[in-house]
């Protein structure tokens, strides 16, 4: 517990100390682990954890950290991610999504674009899209992600083959095949390599 609720110097620390849990909602149990957590942006990680914290109490939710943040947390150092993307329950696009711009302009954040929702800050950026497509989209079932808690703010998070399958959809959508095929290509050869390494890792250990 965090003795004076979230704000910026609470979530800070989370990031730094990186201390956290997993839940794993296959076995319905929590396990207490180092959490992934990575340096390769402290700004923009303790905003997440900010709208995250504020999410999980005003919406019962529990974002996924997506997108090119949320890959560098399996991969850190290779990207400098742009912006924040987040994804949410549907159910708050089909019911909550007219509270979302007051929630967020508590903690300082603009609406920028109603239809995208993407909202700034300073120079933050933030997209706020539903979960539901991602099933459709790349055959990933937000529902049993794992669910990562850092002190204050809990949310889901995808596997490296995860972002794998849904990397490799983009590159077959019209738009993200256009605009972004080349930054989209390398983090697929990062992905693969990432993947090829951890394998290859798992066999020297059973060969010893």
């Amino acid at each position: 517990m965090i003795f004076g609720g979230l704000n910026g110097v609470n979530c800070a620390a989370s990031v730094q100390s990186r201390l956290g849990c997993v839940f794993d909602m296959k076995s319905n149990r929590q396990v207490y682990v180092v959490a992934t957590l990575n340096h390769c942006d402290s700004d923009k990680l303790q905003a997440f954890c900010e709208i995250a914290g504020l999410f999980n109490y005003e919406l019962d939710s529990t974002p996924i950290l997506y997108g090119s943040l949320g890959l560098a947390q399996h991969i850190p150092h290779a990207f400098d991610p742009s912006d924040i993307d987040m994804l949410v329950e549907q159910r708050i696009f089909d019911i909550e999504v007219e509270r979302l711009p007051k929630m967020m302009a508590s903690i300082g954040f603009r609406l920028v674009n109603i239809r995208e929702q993407d909202y700034v800050r300073s120079s933050l950026r933030v997209g706020i899209a539903s979960d539901g497509d991602l099933f459709d989209f790349a055959g990933i079932d937000p529902q049993i992600l794992a669910v990562e808690s850092v002190l204050s703010c809990q949310y889901r998070v995808l596997s490296l083959n995860d972002y794998l399958r849904a990397y490799e959809a983009s590159s077959l959508d019209g738009y993200r095949k256009d605009a972004r095929e080349k930054n989209d290509r390398r983090k697929l050869e990062l992905i693969r390599e990432e993947l090829g390494m951890a394998r290859q890792t798992a066999g020297n250990s059973r060969e010893v």
